[in-house]
């Protein structure tokens, strides 16, 4: 009933973060029942598993990270509520967005992690932090970190009970 469905159907299919090859094929036997109008989109951060695909008119981008002007102005706002940076905080948010390469979940999360501290030492500490690692799991762990230990229980209790919750009802359980 599947494959009828898809036989008769414009089809966008998007299969996310394929880490081999193996994993591909498993994914793809669907390809021969999908009309020809139809489009596959596939991301992994291993381009060999795409070229190796051998799908049909197969056209690979490499995606960058955003601009600098819009990395400041993204985390700028993030950290300053403004485009621009505070005066006197240029090169430190200069530093902020060489380590976060235009990522923009990096860019708002470091941003909102410096929300409100004026303290230019702490900002060179936490840079410092984050210039050591380099996978971005470990990058955001630094501001996992930083939180208490009662804030560190809630989000690990919405993490793993309140997803796809209500926000309201999620903040009503932590209230009580």
């Amino acid at each position: 009933m599947f494959e009828r469905h898809l036989k008769l159907s414009h089809v966008l299919l998007i299969l996310d973060d394929i880490g081999d090859e193996d994993e591909l094929e498993a994914l793809l036997p669907v390809k021969d029942v999908l009309r020809s109008d139809s489009l596959i989109l596939i991301t992994s951060r291993n381009k060999d598993v795409l070229e190796s695909s051998r799908l049909e008119q197969l056209c690979i981008y490499k995606l960058t990270g955003l601009t600098r002007q819009l990395s400041q102005e993204l985390f700028c706002s993030y950290a300053f509520c403004q485009a621009y940076p505070l005066q006197g905080f240029e090169d430190l948010v200069d530093q902020c967005l060489k380590v976060c390469d235009g990522l923009p979940l990096s860019l708002k999360v470091f941003g909102a992690l410096l929300f409100g501290n004026n303290d230019k030492s702490e900002w060179e500490a936490i840079i410092y932090k984050l210039e050591v690692p380099t996978e971005i799991g470990m990058r955001l762990k630094i501001s996992y970190d930083t939180l208490s230990r009662e804030e560190k229980q809630i989000f690990l209790d919405i993490a793993c009970f309140f997803i796809g919750e209500k926000k309201n009802s999620v903040i009503g359980v932590w209230d009580r």
